[in-house]
């Protein structure tokens, strides 16, 4: 059976109620911010005095029954993280302890990569933190700690995001061919940054890189000419028939703008075809 978590209040050991287990930590601070009536982002989840984060799974295989201690932060606390949430640079106007609180500088560089910088030494080396600021923003690795800037992964998720990331990366990780490759993917100036005499082996994988991708998204040209012929024929009616019957004097001027709309309409009906639904907003 689904084992009882018993949340309380850290301080006062007030029983909040019992939940039923969730699956995260985060699942099970959501459900404790309902039964508080307040944001999840100012309350922290201890079991046993250590603090749980988002991501950890709650084991309940030893007990059916799981205390957990619930912690409302300061008011200054929880304003601090709601700034950050809104704009990460913020970070830099907060005091040391606040920019080496892991949940604050985690919120800080999902809103904004570059906040790194201004997070204390042990956050810029934590794995997680700078994986999430390298993904948003590549040249955050200058600011990572020294180990991660030679860490395969972390250097791979910085030129992905920013081909020109690879200047801070370790000097073996520049001329690691695959990376440089892939710095050279996403910015083309990055080459400049290899020795040159890896320059045909980048220009190499680079190339076969691309053409694996561009294998993936291969076009059924076929089925695409199929879905364009509304476009073609109304194009066709409406552009060239309308015209040359309304010069004949088979059509009067209000015909033939109706044509010309006819036209317009065949366009949209192919694009529509190709790209989805058209909007009365786009015909107007």
């Amino acid at each position: 059976s689904m084992a009882t978590v018993r949340l309380r209040r850290a301080v006062s050991g007030a029983s909040l109620g019992d939940v039923d287990a969730a699956s995260s930590a985060a699942e099970l601070r959501a459900r404790a911010g309902e039964l508080l009536g307040v944001p999840t982002f100012e309350l922290r989840l201890l079991r046993n005095g250590v603090v749980l984060e988002d991501g950890d799974a709650l084991d309940t295989s030893s007990n059916p029954v799981v205390d957990i201690e619930v912690l409302r932060l300061e008011t200054c606390w929880a304003t601090a993280l709601s700034l950050v949430m809104e704009d990460g640079m913020a970070l830099e106007s907060l005091n040391a302890e606040m920019r080496g609180d892991r949940d604050i500088v985690l919120a800080a560089v999902k809103s904004c990569g570059q906040a790194l910088r201004f997070a204390t030494e042990p956050l810029r080396g934590d794995r997680d933190v700078a994986l999430v600021a390298l993904k948003r923003d590549g040249l955050v690795l200058e600011y990572v700690a020294e180990g991660l800037q030679g860490d395969c992964d972390m250097v791979l998720a910085a030129v992905s995001s920013s081909g020109l990331a690879l200047q801070f990366a370790a000097p073996h990780l520049q001329r690691d061919v695959g990376i440089v490759a892939r710095a050279v993917e996403e910015d083309m100036r990055a080459l400049h940054l290899a020795p040159q005499e890896l320059w045909p082996d980048v220009w190499a994988a680079a190339d076969k890189a691309s053409a694996q991708r561009y294998s993936e998204l291969r076009i059924d040209w076929a089925g695409e000419l199929v879905r364009l012929l509304p476009c073609c024929f109304g194009g066709l009616v409406g552009c060239l028939l309308g015209p040359s019957l309304a010069a004949a004097g088979a059509f009067s001027a209000p015909t033939w703008a109706a044509g010309s709309s006819f036209a317009v309409l065949g366009v949209a009906a192919g694009a529509a075809q190709v790209t989805g639904p058209v909007s009365s907003d786009t015909l107007a």
